[in-house]
């Protein structure tokens, strides 16, 4: 059952402007520790941390919460498989069980814009 669905787009020169000004402190309050060395090692780190700002923006849209000034990004964790997917790797409890819920993450960027789109079902029981 479908329990929460949030949609962000950010503007990718807004999140370059920031990333100008402060640099690696812009990206370590917004990323956990794991995010950090994904990071660390992107090519494009504009679109990386413009479609992981989305992301979490749109994961607290779908559970209702929006970002909570800033203190809900580093509690989720994103990452990539190993073709490139993006899923939730974790959320720290005091947001949501992600034990109770299986998270649809879909992320997309072009020139000017990062979107993110995440569904949020509770897993079912199996009997």
């Amino acid at each position: 059952m479908i329990v929460g669905h949030g949609i962000d787009v950010v503007k990718k020169s807004r999140i370059q402007k920031i990333f100008s000004r402060y640099g690696k402190k812009f990206a370590y309050k917004i990323l956990n520790t794991q995010e950090m060395n994904d990071f660390l090692n992107s090519k494009h780190k504009t679109a990386f941390l413009a479609k992981r700002f989305a992301a979490k923006e749109a994961i607290g849209k779908a559970i209702g919460r929006g970002i909570l000034n800033g203190t809900l990004l580093k509690y989720i964790c994103i990452a990539n498989d190993k073709n490139g997917k993006p899923f939730v790797k974790s959320i720290n409890k005091k947001i949501i069980n992600e034990n109770e819920f299986d998270f649809f993450l879909s992320l997309s960027d072009e020139i000017e814009y990062a979107h993110a789109s995440v569904i949020i079902a509770r897993k079912s029981s199996v009997v």
